[in-house]
């Protein structure tokens, strides 16, 4: 049941979403390569991965590469408490900033 949705999703993405998405870019440079339905299928795979992951660590998704990248940067990582981010412990972020976006929305929760 879970892996029809996963393969329905991954479908859904390749061929009717029309905002742009790293996935989607990924998904069809596989589909140039290997073709439709074996880029179907590690889409699918690539979503059960990354929606895990969201599971596990409490974390929300983040659509664009420019929230990711501010996460990367903030040493944010699997089971991070909000506040304990690397960029706070480093001192690069202002005390007025006390929290980098990411951590502001797990502690808004």
């Amino acid at each position: 049941m879970v892996r029809t949705a996963l393969y329905e999703a991954a479908n859904v993405l390749l061929s009717r979403v029309t905002r742009f998405s790293a996935l989607k870019r990924w998904g069809l440079e596989v589909a140039k390569r290997r073709g439709l339905k074996r880029a179907k299928v590690a889409v699918a795979r690539r979503l059960a991965v990354t929606l895990h992951r969201m599971w596990i660590d409490g974390t929300t998704f983040r659509f664009t590469r420019s929230d990711a990248a501010e996460a990367r940067a903030c040493g944010m990582r699997r089971g991070t408490p909000a506040g304990k981010c690397g960029a706070l412990r480093a001192g690069r972020v202002p005390r007025a900033q006390m929290l980098c976006s990411p951590h502001k929305e797990i502690a808004s929760r």
